[in-house]
């Protein structure tokens, strides 16, 4: 579909959404819901202060979503914040209290936090609770929160970006953050696929594609560029391919106002008597504040009076909220005039038709405005017009403003501009068409080597069609080395690694349909391994994990790993090979408390000695650590660095004093005064020693138990 078609699908749609908003029962739907919402969520008692927005996509009232926010007179408690649907499905729930105090280890387990997450979901009581399914865990260890993500599945398969998230404190097991979903009122597809999954794969690389380019990777240290081949997947606009047919689905983007039906008279009804005992005073207050309100029709009528243009243009969005700072509810409002504008009063329907059977020609946006006016008092607070140019003089057809730009091109860059290759408006969004949107227009020559595309490296121009001139001009072209491409692996092989997988998507507004899509829409691959990689360097990424370590479970040290693990440290790795001696480097990780796989080698080194846990002659990667060394390590990343140094002082506590290296037996000692280690039934410390990756995780654990 190309972009006059889109706009003028979307100026129809805009012509048919009915403009009507039931502005007059704002304080009845805030009467009722507010107590529907605080049966479900909990508002602690000093969050005494009350606000309330509410953003409207077409009018109707019932599209309307309500943002209710809690929060102490002095803004030094905290803040709870909800937003939900006209019929009191919750869609956002967040809970901010501060200055609380964070333990270093966590409190809940994983799988506690996940009980309070499904217990949450109950509480609310999400309609489509029945339809999640937990996405495999990654990262569980990562912050001072758990994050559950689930899908939404429809007859056993996944809907594309229908997903709910919460967040569980590690300290107290509370959900704290929640996006949840949607009212949908749309349809699914019924029955299975048609096309097998190799031939949508097949079909996705030679319909939606996979780039074969070279990209520039700079390194900001040595202030160097270089470049490097990679297959890329740029597919922004999501799209997918049809399960049944082959084609190619453009799927519609959900709007971020959500959408909702009426209310439920069992949970949400309030009856004239209980009105008064539902609400706190500030809430009652809020609901007083908004029967003056004007409508938004109302708030249009008085730009009216001033701005003629208002008049003839029909509103496309509209939200009303109340500025914190100056204390007024405010109408803030964008509109579009169309050519057609003043044809408002012919039934949108017949104007469809008209258009269907072109009869007429789809409307052209002819003006962008948008203003703001205070809901009690209708004064204007802000006013914005962008006019298309589509009627000013000077205009040109498109192939000869290209012309003109490769003339100049031709002229200003010959040698560079023969190294170059048009990017169409399909593949890179420009130029505008010049008869929809802008006087201007924009062109990109990208630089070609080797057959294939350098991202960043090009010629661009901005020719503005009015005045008939170049208005911005670039010339990006770096003197970097090129890999030779000629081996590299075919795309089909690469399709197996991007993880297309039969789901819904959404057709249309009312339909979801089965379709092959992955939902990443920006992904790299080696072109010659054909493994992820980052976009920006060409370097592999490191897998997430998925579970807890599969070779603890029984051992003496689980309990000790596991809370590490939920606590955020952790070595990577599926197996954590308690019994095993561990080295230099997994030792230095766990003292730095980086779990992350991607931070590098280099990156760990430089921080543990910028940080003095060692110095730079000490750095041996492989080298398995004894005892007393870990114990140096620990003490060196604490505040007791100096005064361990001094070793005449200590009474060493083990037995084996002569085993100990001299200019560590303070290290030994203090590790000891501060329960880092313990002394064996034997009196022993046995510092020369291999350190076992158990007995690492037990010190790490130690130490944080008394930083705690």
């Amino acid at each position: 579909m190309n972009i006059k078609r889109i706009i003028a699908f979307f100026l129809v749609t805009v012509l048919l959404i009915p403009t009507h908003l039931w502005a007059g029962e704002m304080d009845q739907t805030l009467t009722n819901l507010i107590p529907a919402i605080k049966q479900k969520i909990n508002v602690p008692a000093e969050l005494t202060e009350f606000r309330y927005d509410m953003r409207s996509q077409n009018g109707t009232g019932k599209e309307d979503v309500y943002v209710l926010s809690w929060t102490d007179k002095e803004y030094k408690i905290g803040n709870v914040q909800v937003t939900a649907e006209f019929n009191g499905n919750i869609i956002q729930y967040s809970k901010n209290m501060y200055n609380n105090k964070y333990s270093i280890l966590a409190k809940v387990s994983y799988e506690d936090g996940l009980k309070a997450a499904k217990n949450f979901l109950g509480k609310i009581k999400v309609p489509y609770i029945n339809e999640l399914k937990l996405q495999e865990e990654t990262n569980r260890n990562q912050g001072n929160q758990y994050i559950y993500m689930f899908n939404q599945y429809i007859n056993n398969v996944k809907v594309l970006d229908r997903k709910v998230s919460l967040f569980v404190d590690k300290q107290t097991g509370e959900v704290t953050n929640f996006s949840g979903l949607s009212t949908y009122k749309g349809t699914y597809q019924k029955g299975s696929a048609k096309l097998p999954l190799d031939k949508a794969k097949e079909a996705y690389i030679n319909k939606i594609g996979m780039s074969l380019v070279y990209n520039l990777r700079y390194d900001y240290e040595k202030r160097t560029i270089s470049s490097f081949p990679i297959y890329l997947i740029n597919n922004g606009e999501g799209k997918a391919i049809d399960a049944e047919t082959g084609a190619v689905i453009l799927p519609i983007r959900e709007d971020n106002i959500y959408y909702g039906g009426g209310f439920a008279k069992e949970e949400a009804s309030v009856s004239m008597a209980d009105r008064n005992t539902g609400l706190t005073p500030q809430e009652q207050k809020v609901v007083e504040e908004v029967k003056g309100l004007l409508t938004k029709e109302e708030a249009k009528a008085y730009a009216e009076k001033y701005f003629p243009k208002v008049k003839e243009a029909p509103i496309t969005n509209a939200s009303l909220y109340k500025s914190e700072y100056d204390n007024k509810y405010i109408w803030t409002i964008s509109m579009q005039q169309t050519d057609m504008s003043k044809a408002a009063d012919m039934p949108a329907e017949k104007i469809k038709l008209m258009i269907a059977a072109g009869e007429i020609m789809p409307p052209n946006i002819i003006n962008d405005i948008s203003f703001s006016v205070d809901a009690k008092t209708g004064e204007i607070l802000s006013y914005y017009s962008y006019i298309n140019s589509s009627d000013q003089k000077g205009e040109v057809s498109q192939d000869k403003v290209k012309e003109k730009v490769e003339a100049f091109l031709k002229n200003i860059a010959k040698d560079k501009f023969s190294l170059t290759k048009y990017d169409s408006a399909e593949k890179m969004g420009i130029p505008i068409p010049l008869s929809v949107q802008s006087p201007y227009a924009n062109y990109h020559y990208a630089r070609m080597v080797n057959g294939v595309t350098v991202n960043g490296n090009g010629l661009s121009v901005t020719y503005d069609v009015v005045r008939d001139e170049v208005t911005s001009y670039s010339n990006t072209w770096n003197e970097v080395k090129f890999e030779d491409i000629r081996a590299v692996l075919d795309k089909q092989k690469v399709a197996d690694k991007m993880g297309l997988e039969l789901m819904y998507v959404s057709k249309d507004e009312k339909t979801k349909v089965l379709a092959y899509a992955h939902e990443e829409r920006y992904m790299g691959f080696d072109p010659f391994k054909g493994v992820r990689v980052n976009t920006y360097d060409g370097k592999p990424i490191a897998a997430a994990e998925q579970t807890i370590y599969d070779d603890i479970k029984g051992h003496a040290k689980e309990a000790v790993i596991k809370k590490l693990y939920d606590s955020g440290i952790a070595l990577p790795g599926k197996s954590f090979k308690p019994d095993a001696s561990i080295n230099q480097y997994d030792f230095l990780r766990l003292v730095l408390r980086i779990s992350d796989s991607n931070v590098t080698e280099k990156d760990i080194y430089n921080m543990a000695i910028s940080s003095g846990i060692i110095e730079e002659k000490e750095k041996n990667k492989n080298l398995l650590i004894s005892r007393e060394d870990a114990v140096k390590y620990i003490i060196n990343s604490t505040k007791y660095k100096e005064i361990a140094k001094i070793s005449d002082i200590y009474n060493y506590p083990f037995k084996d004093e002569k085993a100990v290296s001299k200019e560590l037996k303070g290290y030994v000692t203090l590790a000891y005064g501060l329960k880092v280690i313990e002394k064996d039934k034997t009196n022993l410390f046995n510092p020369k020693a291999k350190l076992t990756r158990a007995d690492a995780a037990q010190m790490i654990y130690n130490m944080m138990m008394k930083e705690n």
